[in-house]
């Protein structure tokens, strides 16, 4: 445990952080504690830097009272504590307290702890900020109505919860009389009702919403065909095989010149051909002739695939709002970015995002999670806040377990060049918009991708082509690219502005590469 000590101002009207640092006193986590009135943001002051916000200085009590070196927490569980201490944040409960009750009753499910089997500091803002709210329901709403329609219930898994919470001494809450709940919980085993489900509290990732996608789109391709198959079908070869089975055997009842005198009437009635009589072998033939040849199948038309070109690339300025040092690898960070998608994207992030506090994200805002390779090269510091250039229209990808859902552009050194130290950000033209399109002159026409293909390694391919110029202004040579039909260079710049819009520079690296 470090033993710096840590100044935290607490409102008084905070009940989580008075619940962890009765429990955790301020001496034992070596924290100086100070009071602020009701309604200030606590703030957490580590040397000359403060941190200010509720969510903070919680989480910042939870690594010294609960210690990775004796809980052993993975990413993902950091991952799951941030969005619990984020999703009671009184902002959320004020927007919809049920919805957050549902979703915590069917995370708790077959859960003892938010964690499942650890507790963590996550479990005291649970209890601490939703044990008003919960003493406030009725019988009904804590274990539903049995034997009505909507009986699903109730919430009592957040009844279990939070009396197992107040009592256990994994925890050791320092919990005053006024602060604890009374449950009847006879009413709570007597209640035979199950929990519908699942209720999804949290949002697919981007991949998995792409997966989905996909998994659906096979989906009703399936179910089309089998529509096509189960449909009646009119003269098919197997009605054709049993109507001349029926011939051949109505055939054999007969005599062959009754045969022969049927057949010829017949073939002459289908086709009007005259028979002669007394040729069985020549009617048939003559009546094979007159047969209309097949028409053979239009094939449809296979869709033209539009010509590489680096308008394919779907690139547009992003502001990072957030960014940390990934956990897992020494080299990478992890950002929160804006890029301005759609709220129904299959990129953006669901917030609350596990690795960015809701303070540093708008409201409104959608989101990406972004992975860069940049944290050998560029300080934290300058990361945060930056506006920086996408490449937005990427398959998502995990690196070492966070979904990365962009690549941030960034110049560095040819290898003839001998440097190897050097990464310069990508800046976007300075009156550019977050979420503004960024194009290559000369290679305005066409639509960008909705996907980059991965097996058709389009950003591989162009990749030679990115750069920078003497003037250390971003470019696409055209030249540099084989498969290309097109032989430009051009500036990249705001769609449809033109250089005069402004356009897209490094500090100091001069024909230098770019991806």
């Amino acid at each position: 445990m470090s033993t710096e000590i840590v100044k935290i101002s607490v409102p008084a009207d905070d009940a989580a952080l008075k619940i962890a640092l009765r429990t955790w006193p301020a001496s034992s986590l070596n924290l100086e504690i100070t009071e602020v009135p009701a309604g200030t943001k606590p703030v957490v002051t580590a040397g000359d830097q403060e941190y200010p916000g509720y969510d903070t200085a919680l989480k910042f009590i939870g690594l010294r009272a609960f210690p990775q070196d004796k809980y052993n927490y993975t990413t993902i569980e950091d991952a799951v504590i941030h969005d619990w201490v984020a999703m009671t944040a009184a902002h959320k409960l004020k927007e919809d307290t049920n919805y957050v009750l549902r979703c915590l009753n069917e995370h708790l499910h077959n859960r003892t702890f938010i964690l499942t089997d650890k507790p963590s500091i996550a479990d005291v803002a649970v209890f601490a900020r939703l044990k008003d709210i919960v003493r406030a329901l009725s019988d009904e709403e804590m274990v539903g109505v049995e034997g009505t329609e909507d009986n699903h219930g109730g919430l009592r898994y957040v009844v279990r919860y939070m009396d197992f919470i107040q009592n256990t001494p994994e925890l050791g809450l320092k919990l005053e009389d006024s602060e604890k709940i009374k449950f009847d919980l006879d009413l709570v085993k007597k209640a035979g009702a199950k929990v519908r489900g699942p209720f999804v509290y949290k949002e697919l990732s981007a991949i998995e919403r792409l997966d989905q996608a996909q998994k659906e789109h096979n989906e009703k391709k399936q179910k089309a065909v089998e529509e096509v198959v189960a449909a009646p079908k009119k003269n098919t070869k197997k009605q054709n095989k049993q109507g001349k089975k029926e011939a051949s055997d109505s055939k054999d009842a007969t005599s062959p010149e009754s045969a022969a005198a049927e057949g010829a009437e017949g073939a002459s009635k289908k086709k009007d051909v005259v028979v002669p009589e007394g040729d069985k072998h020549t009617n048939r033939k003559e009546a094979k002739k007159e047969k209309k040849e097949k028409k053979p199948k239009v094939q449809p038309a296979k869709p033209v695939e539009a010509p590489l070109s680096p308008v394919q690339l779907d690139l547009r300025v992003g502001k990072i709002l957030h960014c940390i040092p990934h956990p897992e690898a020494d080299g990478l960070y992890i950002s929160t970015i804006s890029a301005m998608d759609p709220a129904d994207s299959p990129y953006i992030t669901a917030l609350p995002t596990p690795h960015a506090p809701a303070d540093k994200i708008p409201e409104g805002t959608t989101v990406r999670t972004v992975c860069s390779g940049l944290r050998k090269f560029i300080p934290l510091e300058e990361m945060q806040g930056r506006r920086v250039v996408l490449v937005c229209n990427l398959k998502p990808a995990k690196l070492k377990g966070i979904a990365s859902a962009a690549m941030v552009l960034a110049a560095s050194p040819r290898p003839e060049d001998g440097e190897k130290d050097r990464v310069e950000l990508v800046a976007p033209p300075p009156d550019a918009e977050i979420g503004e399109q960024l194009v290559f002159e000369g290679y305005e026409e066409g639509e960008i991708l909705p996907q980059l293909p991965p097996k058709k390694k389009i950003m591989e391919t162009l990749t030679p082509g990115l750069g920078t110029n003497e003037e250390k202004v971003v470019i696409f040579d055209g030249n540099k690219v084989e498969a290309l039909e097109k032989k430009v260079v051009g500036k990249l710049v705001r769609k449809g502005k033109g250089v005069e819009g402004g356009i897209c520079v490094v500090d100091s690296l001069a024909n230098a590469l770019v991806k």
